[in-house]
């Protein structure tokens, strides 16, 4: 079973920072660090109080509304504030962006959705790589970095980050921080429901010519192979890719 290397970077400058191996297989590969990360902020979180909670959920009916969603409120039960305060995301701050002059290899950390919700401590020696990345963020909570490939097409694969490379004069970093960061803008209006709609369609189209590609080209089916052994296996690899280029669009 294929691995790679990532690292974690506790909250508490107390606990060391550790180099971890991630195993995946070809239906994981897109998903596995976001479902891995969501279970690590999911087990040592503690119970919210009545107020986070309360804090969480306007957040999410705010999120809801600025998508463009009627929210009844009065219509919120308790098992449905249950359900809702319980969800746990990931955020993706990117670090190194994919792009055609390195590659399309992007660094990317991970960190708890709904940490200034919970009360989850700065993270100081994460908001520092941040700041030497030249993409400032104030950042909660435990953190973890990965190294992706993705060309925003049918490409897709992980790279090994390790412990040697969290340092300032790491190669990556001072790359990365000569790239200004980009200029503030006014927040961005939310996409309407036929921009969306239009998204879908066009990734949709996108998945049904790879998928046309796999059927009626034999090289292209065969060098796919390797990672993909069968059209089952291919769909869902790109379905993931569509999926995760949707939600970034969404951002």
């Amino acid at each position: 079973m294929p691995t790679f290397k990532y690292v974690y970077v506790p909250a508490s400058m107390d606990e060391a920072l550790e180099q971890m191996t991630m195993s995946y297989t070809e239906d994981t590969l897109v998903s596995c660090c976001t479902e891995h990360f969501q279970e690590h902020y999911r087990s040592k979180s503690s119970a919210m109080s009545k107020e986070q909670k309360q804090q969480m959920l306007k957040g999410i009916i705010e999120q809801a509304k600025a998508s463009g969603k009627e929210v009844d409120e009065s219509k919120l039960d308790a098992s449905m504030i249950s359900r809702l305060t319980s969800i746990q995301m990931c955020e993706m701050i990117p670090l190194v962006t994919p792009k055609p002059a390195n590659g399309f290899v992007a660094v990317y950390m991970y960190c708890d959705d709904s940490g200034s919700f919970k009360g989850l401590p700065l993270n100081n020696r994460a908001c520092l790589l941040s700041q030497a990345c030249g993409r400032p963020t104030q950042v909660l909570g435990d953190v973890f970095i990965t190294r992706t490939c993705d060309d925003g097409r049918d490409k897709f694969e992980r790279y090994d980050f390790t412990l040697d490379e969290f340092d300032p004069k790491a190669r990556w970093i001072v790359d990365a921080g000569k790239i200004p960061p980009p200029p503030p803008t006014q927040q961005k209006k939310p996409p309407s429901e036929a921009t969306i709609a239009g998204w879908k369609a066009q990734l949709d189209a996108w998945v049904a010519g790879k998928l046309k590609q796999w059927d009626e080209d034999e090289a292209f089916r065969a060098a796919r192979k390797p990672k993909n052994p069968d059209r089952e296996s291919y769909e869902k690899f790109l379905q993931g890719k569509a999926d995760a280029q949707l939600q970034a669009k969404l951002k």
